[in-house]
């Protein structure tokens, strides 16, 4: 049996704002196990960064709140910590490697001091000098040279910036890592250099990772199992063979797979999803996807679809599959 390390509970995340009530997590459910890899697929506003930030409680003050669910760590909720706990568990639990390393590192200190703040942090026992080694350990794990971090972040690539803050992620050896599309704003050759350190760090530390992307090619290379999100809910969720192989998918992931180029096909123009991600502060009634799906019919318009188990791995939340037995049968 697997070992659970995150199980998230039918969480329900709202942003009030003067002028709005949004609805940013409408009844998210997932579960990470140990040592595995999770990708988080969908559009921009589906939610994403949101259920990795509440994961951290790092929701905005006075704004953002968690108005229903659970978040299990090991066993514990961790909306339930004190702000205590809540120190003790980000970086050295879990930690999260933000979207835009530009905006990530402080530009008044050396790049070392603050991989090194960290490790001072979760381990106040610690000598200067077992804290200096460990920075220069961390250096060299993500291919950086240790006599560089002396340096400041203007005086780095934007590849480079990204190794230090996964430095920074890695470097009290967390149990899960939070990527938020950590190669979004790389060019293609540093993407891949990236994408393979992550790999290769996940295999020597055991790390567990939720991977938060746009794009289903670094599912298909890092991950294990795989989300779709939209408008704030997993609506489908399975291994990567299920994603990728199965003949039953959700007309979303369809039209996510349907907006890869093809290289073995040619044609004038690519398939996007027709439409835009609904307002979270006005969601549509029934399946929140209905204004956008090619398969809509009159249910979807108003009731809301269940979550039917096709395999023991792989769920899909569609109107479409009420009559598909679990196994992949048909009735």
């Amino acid at each position: 049996m697997a070992d659970k390390l995150l199980e998230i509970k039918d969480l329900w995340v709202e942003f009030k704002t003067d002028d709005a009530l949004v609805h940013a997590l409408n009844g998210v459910n997932l579960t990470v196990n140990r040592g595995e890899a999770y990708g988080l697929v969908g559009e921009t506003g589906a939610g994403k960064t949101t259920t990795c930030k509440s994961i951290l409680q790092l929701l905005p003050d006075r704004v953002g709140k968690i108005t229903k669910g659970e978040i299990f760590f090991d066993g514990k909720n961790v909306p339930d910590f004190t702000e205590k706990e809540l120190e003790a568990f980000r970086g050295s639990q879990c930690a999260m490697i933000f979207q835009d390393p530009m905006t990530s590192l402080n530009p008044v200190l050396t790049v070392g001091d603050q991989v090194a703040e960290e490790i001072e942090l979760h381990n106040p026992g610690m000598s200067k000098a077992d804290i200096e080694k460990r920075v220069d350990d961390m250096f060299k794990l993500v291919g950086l040279l240790p006599e560089r971090k002396g340096e400041y972040p203007h005086q780095f690539s934007g590849g480079m910036k990204q190794r230090i803050v996964i430095a920074m992620g890695l470097a009290c050896q967390p149990e899960l890592l939070l990527a938020d599309e950590p190669t979004t704003a790389l060019d293609v050759t540093i993407q891949l250099q990236i994408l393979k350190l992550m790999k290769d760090l996940k295999e020597e530390f055991n790390t567990a990772m939720i991977m938060v992307t746009h794009d289903l090619g670094i599912v298909a290379k890092i991950c294990d199992r795989a989300g779709i999100m939209y408008a704030g809910e997993i609506i489908e969720d399975g291994d990567i063979e299920d994603i990728f192989e199965s003949k039953y998918h959700h007309p979303y992931t369809v039209g996510l797979f349907g907006s890869i180029p093809d290289l073995t096909v040619k044609t004038e123009r690519l398939h996007p999803i027709q439409g835009l991600m609904p307002d979270p502060a006005d969601l549509p009634k029934g399946c929140k996807f209905h204004p956008r799906c090619p398969e809509c019919h009159e249910e979807c318009l108003t009731k809301e679809p269940e979550v039917y188990q096709l395999s023991p791995s792989h769920m899909i939340k569609c109107h479409l599959f009420k009559d598909v037995k679990e196994e992949g049968g048909n009735n």
